[in-house]
């Protein structure tokens, strides 16, 4: 509820500040005594547009302070009309954003953390509008953007009235009436809507689009049997044919040379003769030891050498077939280096890099597969609760229709024709349409209708539908209105209530005397320090409240007829 309102240099409203109960408050004055101007500072704390034509003559600022007085139940309600407005929007706005910020989110939900036991919480809400530069506004003391201010007290007050905020024209206000109303169970929907967008999430982290990671796991899958066809195994190959290449290519002109060498170095070659020749020579003379030694040394190297060559002319052959098996080899080598590596060694690494990941694509592609079958089967689920549903609001409606149309006919608007109009399954586009005077054709709320009208239509719907928040405005809802009709606009806004605090601004004494609280507002004659009249604001009750229910009864605050027309009233 709003406990306080203070007022500072609000058009002629210089410093004024109000304390009211949780039930029905009236304002009563004559025309121009300023009542609107205290609506208008209820909508400034709404986020209501800060006019700089507002700000008063005795300072260069206005001041608003609103104290909200906060019970569990009602912080709750706030924090749960936040989930509804977002887990019934329309499918693709559901994916997208929540019907509140984030900043709001954090509002609301500090003040119900607060109020787990159920005990009241304060809420403070204030802006200031300055007469130059900007406005400013701030939540419990910190500074906050006025999309937050407006987000965070629209759960707390509502106001109607003309060119005023009013919450039930807002398209997820009236589809949250409709359900509460019906009785509407969103849950099976909300969690099967809940587990398809987690999924939808899980399948593009696995991957993102399913034709891309097919193309990619193709690629892989390519380049893995490409290497693994090649067989590698040693990463020096390439260097080792290369030797070999070298060697049959040379194999027919080398190995005729390899024979005459080894026969010269042979036991029975010139090379061996002569050197045997040279040691025979010298080996009898002691003295020349040293150059037989060396004679030996050399003899026997000379046969090892011989050795060597006779084994390689052996070994060499011309061998055409192996040559071009070996061109062909380096050849494939050299196009795997080129794709996946500078070296052998850096293909075969390439290689096992690119297996595991192929093997993790081949699991995430299974994953992907599980992922999109219990898609298939959620989306066919989510067909079935969503005509579920569309069958349960169509069916709400129709009654709504038919209740909301009585309360209007009660209301002063014998003549008016309601109706909730459902669009396709789940029905999420819901539209409260109104013609106030047939036959003109049925228009959406929020086009259609005065001011009056529109507290009226909106008055039947919370009373029918009891969706509200804690704190209700009305201005301008008895316009039009007399006589019997009046009574009934008395009693409906008396029964409104019973649950929630209800402001009426009003000149019917039918709806004056029916309020638990009733404020007279006037302006006041300016004293010799002011040269600027400003508005008073006082409590009524006794013998203040019936003459200033004979006046609005005849004009007359001291007519007897009227006041005893008014004791009549207030007893009633």
């Amino acid at each position: 509820m709003l406990a306080e309102l203070a007022v500072r240099n609000l058009g002629i409203i210089k410093d004024m500040t109000l304390q009211f109960e949780n039930n029905m408050t009236v304002l009563t004055g004559e025309t121009g005594a300023g009542k609107t101007l205290i609506t208008e500072a209820v909508s400034l704390l709404l986020g209501g547009r800060a006019d700089p034509m507002l700000v008063g003559p005795w300072a260069d600022e206005t001041e608003v302070e609103g104290r909200f007085v906060v019970e569990g139940r009602d912080v709750a309600g706030a924090s749960a009309d936040l989930g509804i407005a977002g887990e019934t929007m329309q499918e693709s706005d559901l994916e997208l954003a929540d019907e509140a910020s984030q900043e709001t989110g954090e509002v609301i939900e500090e003040q119900a953390e607060s109020s787990r036991a159920e005990e009241p919480t304060e809420i403070i809400i204030r802006r200031v509008i300055a007469r130059k530069g900007r406005s400013r506004a701030y939540i419990n003391g910190k500074l906050a953007a006025t999309k937050s201010l407006t987000e965070t007290a629209e759960h707390l007050v509502d106001l109607h009235g003309q060119h005023l905020h009013q919450s039930l024209l807002r398209p997820a206000a009236q589809r949250n009436a409709l359900d509460s109303f019906g009785n509407i169970d969103l849950a099976p929907l909300r969690e099967v809507r809940s587990r398809i967008k987690a999924l939808k999430s899980k399948l593009e982290s696995l991957g993102g689009d399913e034709h891309a990671r097919q193309r990619t796991l193709d690629m892989l899958r390519h380049q893995i049997d490409e290497i693994t066809a090649a067989r590698l195994s040693d990463p020096d190959e390439d260097e080792q044919l290369q030797t070999e290449e070298k060697l049959l290519a040379e194999a027919a002109e080398s190995l005729t040379a390899v024979q005459e060498a080894a026969h010269i170095t042979s036991g029975d070659g010139s090379a061996a003769t002569a050197l045997a020749e040279a040691l025979a020579l010298i080996d009898p003379y002691e003295s020349l030891a040293d150059p037989v030694a060396r004679l030996r040394r050399l003899s026997e190297e000379l046969a090892e050498a011989g050795t060597e060559l006779r084994l390689l002319s052996e070994q060499l052959e011309a061998d055409p077939a192996r040559l071009e098996e070996i061109v062909e080899r380096r050849s494939l080598l050299s196009d795997l280096r080129r794709k996946y590596g500078s070296t052998l060694a850096e293909v075969i690494a390439y290689a096992e890099r690119i297996g595991a990941e192929l093997e993790e694509l081949e699991s995430t592609e299974e994953r992907s597969a599980e992922i999109r079958a219990e898609l298939a089967q959620l989306e066919a689920e989510k067909q079935k609760l969503s005509a579920k549903v569309g069958t349960a609001r169509r069916k709400a409606a129709k009654q709504l229709t038919e209740e909301i149309t009585d309360h209007l006919s009660r209301l002063a608007m014998p003549n008016a024709r309601f109706e909730a109009e459902v669009g396709e399954d789940p029905g999420d586009d819901i539209e409260f349409l109104l013609s106030a005077n047939p036959p003109l054709p049925a228009g959406p709320l929020r086009k259609v209708g005065s001011g009056g009208e529109l507290s009226r239509v909106t008055l039947a719907i919370q009373l029918v539908c009891r969706q509200a928040p804690p704190t209700v405005v009305f201005d301008e809802v008895d316009a039009g209105v007399g006589g019997t009709s009046a009574v009934a606009v008395g009693e409906a806004l008396a029964a409104l209530a019973a649950d929630r605090q209800v402001f009426v601004v009003t000149h019917l004494p039918q709806v004056a005397a029916l309020a638990a609280q009733h404020l007279r507002v006037s302006k006041e004659q300016p004293d010799a320090s002011d040269e600027f009249a400003g508005v008073a604001v006082h409590p009524l009750e006794g013998a203040d409240r019936e003459q200033e229910l004979a006046r609005m009864l005849s004009g007359s605050p001291e007519s007897q007829t009227a006041q005893e027309h008014a004791r009549e009233l207030l007893s009633a």
